[in-house]
C-alpha cells in the first residue's frame, strides 16, 4: 500500500499542530514538511515535492492562493487543499474552481480531516491506477494509432527500396500486407477558406475514404507533405469501382463545402514493396490537375514506372532535408552510406541537383538563423558546382551541416547570455517595484519562465527569486548603514510593501534584523 506525502502550511502554530496530530494516525498519509508562511513553503516544497499541499489561505508574506498557483504551474499533478476561516469561504470556492481539491473550514474537526483525506486518497489512487490501467493504455494507443500510421507511411515514402522488415512493421498495428492487391490515392484541397472549414473538409474526406472503401481488406488514410494520402488493400477491386466511389465522395463533399477537392489514384499492384513507386504515380497524376480550379478525379495510365533517379526524386530530398534539421551527424552518415551506395562515384552532370542542394543548404542555414556567407565566403551554388564526384559533394555537405550547427550553437549561446544580462539589468533598475517578478520579466522579453529558469541555472549559482531577494537586501543594507531612513521607508524603497515580510527576509538573508544590523 502506497503512503502519500503531505506538506502542511499554516501561520498559526497551534492550528498547524492540531491538524498534524489529526493526520498523523492515518496510515495512508505522512506529513513530510511544514512551514508557517508561503514564502518559505514554496522553497521547501521544491525540495520535498509532496503529493499533497494543505495550506491556509490568509498568511503573511505570500498567501495560500499565490502559493497554490505557483505550485500548480510547476507541479500540476499536486493535490491542493485550502484551510479557510468562515469569512474566507467565497475565496476558497474560487480556489476550488481553479483546481483545488477541497477546503477545511476552521475550526477543523477530526471528521473534516478524515473526509478530506478520503477524497484525496481516492483521487491519488485513481491517478496511480491510470498510470498502469490496461484499458487506459489501450485508449491511449488507439488515440495515437493514426499518428503511428502517418509516420510509417511517410517513412517508407522516403525510401528508395521498401524492405520486408518495413512491411512486417505494419503487422504490429494489425495490417498484413504480404498478400492481396493495393492501390494508392492522394487527395489535395485547394481554395481559400477559413481554417475551420478546411479542417472540417479534411476530417470529412478522412472518414469518407474509410466508409466508401469499407469493403476493402483495409482502407488506411494518412497525412503527407503532398496531401491526404490513402492506401487501399483489397482483393482486386476494379478501377471503375474505385473511380465511382471517389466520385460519390466528391459529390457528398459538395454538400458541406465549396473547397476544391482533387483525387488521384495509382494503378493497382500486388506487391506492397512497390508502394512508393505507385504513390509517385498519384503525385504525377495530381500535377496534371494544376491548372484546374474545380473538383476532379483522375487515374494513372496503367503502365509501370521505374523508381525516380536520385536527381529527380522529390521525396528523397524531403527526407534528407528533414534529417538535416532533426537527426544527428551519425544518423546522416548512416543514411548517406546506405542510400547513396550506388551513386558514390557517379560524376555530377545534373545542374538541377546542385540547385536543389544549394536551396536546401540556404534554407537550413536560415532555419538556424545562420549567415551562410560567413561560413563559406562565396556563392553556395558556385561552391557545390566545383565538385565532380558524388562522394566529394556529400562529404562537403556533411561538413557544411556540422559548421552550420556549430555556428548556430555559438549564436544561441551569445543570445542567451545577452538575454541573461538584460534580465540582470532589469532587476537592477526595477528591484524597488513591489510588483517586479519573474512573470513581468518573461512578458517584457517574450520568453517562458522555464527558459528564464534555465538561464539562471547556466549563468548563476542561484535562482531568479533568490537573486532578487539578495539584491533587495544588499540595497537595504546600504540604506541602513548610510541613511537615517526609518525601516519601513527602506522596505518600501527596496520593493517591500510589508515591513514584517521585509524584516523576515532581511534576517533570513543576513542573520540579523534590520534594527540589529543598523546598530551592530
Amino acid at each position: 500500500m502506497k503512503q502519500y506525502t503531505i506538506m502542511l502550511v499554516e501561520d498559526e502554530e497551534d492550528i498547524r499542530s492540531r491538524i498534524f496530530s489529526k493526520i498523523e494516525p492515518n496510515q495512508d498519509f505522512k506529513v513530510i514538511a511544514q512551514a508557517n508562511n508561503g514564502y518559505d513553503a514554496f522553497e521547501l516544497f521544491e525540495k520535498m515535492i509532496p503529493d499533497v499541499l494543505i495550506t491556509d489561505i490568509k498568511m503573511p508574506f505570500v498567501d495560500g492562493l499565490t502559493l497554490a498557483q505557483s505550485v500548480k504551474l510547476l507541479y500540476p499533478k499536486t493535490k491542493i487543499v485550502f484551510i479557510t476561516g468562515f469569512n474566507e469561504f467565497d475565496y476558497a470556492k474560487k480556489a476550488i474552481e481553479l483546481g483545488v481539491i477541497d477546503y477545511l473550514s476552521k475550526p477543523i474537526s477530526l471528521v473534516d480531516i478524515e473526509q478530506v483525506l478520503n477524497k484525496l486518497k481516492q483521487r491519488l489512487d485513481d491517478d496511480e491506477r491510470n498510470l498502469f490501467n490496461e484499458e487506459k493504455l489501450k485508449e491511449v494507443y488507439q488515440s495515437q494509432l493514426p499518428a503511428l500510421i502517418d509516420y510509417q507511411f511517410n517513412d517508407i515514402l522516403r525510401k528508395r527500396v521498401i524492405t520486408q522488415q518495413e512491411i512486417d512493421r505494419f503487422s504490429l498495428y494489425g495490417y498484413d500486407f504480404n498478400t492481396g492487391y493495393f492501390t494508392c490515392g492522394l487527395i489535395q484541397i485547394e481554395g481559400e477558406a477559413p481554417l475551420l472549414v478546411i479542417e472540417q473538409t479534411r476530417t470529412f474526406l478522412f472518414n469518407a475514404i474509410k466508409k466508401q472503401f469499407s469493403n476493402c481488406i483495409h482502407a488506411l488514410v494518412f497525412n503527407s507533405v503532398y496531401g491526404l494520402g490513402f492506401c487501399l488493400h483489397h482483393e482486386q477491386i476494379t478501377m471503375n469501382d474505385m473511380m465511382s466511389k471517389c466520385a460519390e465522395i466528391v459529390d457528398l463533399k459538395s454538400g458541406i463545402s465549396n473547397i476544391v477537392v482533387k483525387i488521384a489514384l495509382s494503378a493497382s499492384f500486388d506487391q506492397f514493396a512497390k508502394f512508393n513507386i505507385h504513390f509517385n504515380q498519384t503525385i504525377e497524376t495530381m500535377k496534371r490537375f494544376d491548372s484546374f480550379n474545380f473538383d476532379c478525379i483522375g487515374q494513372y495510365d496503367d503502365f509501370e514506372v521505374e523508381p525516380a533517379s536520385m536527381e529527380l526524386n522529390s521525396m528523397w530530398f524531403d527526407h534528407f532535408e528533414a534529417m538535416m534539421r532533426l537527426k544527428s551527424i551519425s544518423e546522416i552518415d548512416d543514411f548517406l552510406s546506405t542510400q547513396l551506395e550506388d551513386e558514390r562515384d557517379v560524376r555530377i552532370t545534373d545542374r538541377k541537383l546542385l540547385i536543389k542542394l544549394a536551396s536546401m543548404c540556404l534554407d537550413y542555414a536560415e532555419f538556424l538563423h545562420v549567415n551562410l556567407d560567413e561560413i563559406i565566403g562565396l556563392d553556395i551554388l558556385e561552391r557545390l558546382a566545383s565538385f565532380r564526384k558524388m562522394s566529394s559533394l556529400w562529404h562537403y555537405i556533411r561538413e557544411l551541416i556540422i559548421n552550420i550547427r556549430d555556428r548556430s550553437t555559438l549564436n544561441q549561446q551569445s543570445k542567451s547570455l545577452e538575454i541573461f544580462k538584460n534580465i540582470e539589468s532589469m532587476m537592477k533598475s526595477s528591484y524597488h517595484d513591489p510588483n517586479f517578478s519573474m512573470e513581468m520579466v518573461c512578458e517584457a522579453l517574450n520568453i517562458s519562465t522555464s527558459y528564464l529558469t534555465s538561464l539562471y541555472k547556466r549563468y548563476s549559482s542561484t535562482s531568479f527569486n533568490k537573486c532578487l531577494v539578495k539584491h533587495r537586501i544588499d540595497k537595504a543594507s546600504e540604506l541602513l548603514m548610510n541613511t537615517p531612513l526609518k525601516i519601513y521607508e527602506i522596505a518600501e524603497k527596496v520593493g517591500y510593501n510589508d515591513v514584517y515580510y521585509f524584516s523576515h527576509s532581511f534576517k533570513k538573508q543576513t542573520g540579523l534584523t534590520p534594527k540589529e544590523f543598523r546598530h551592530e
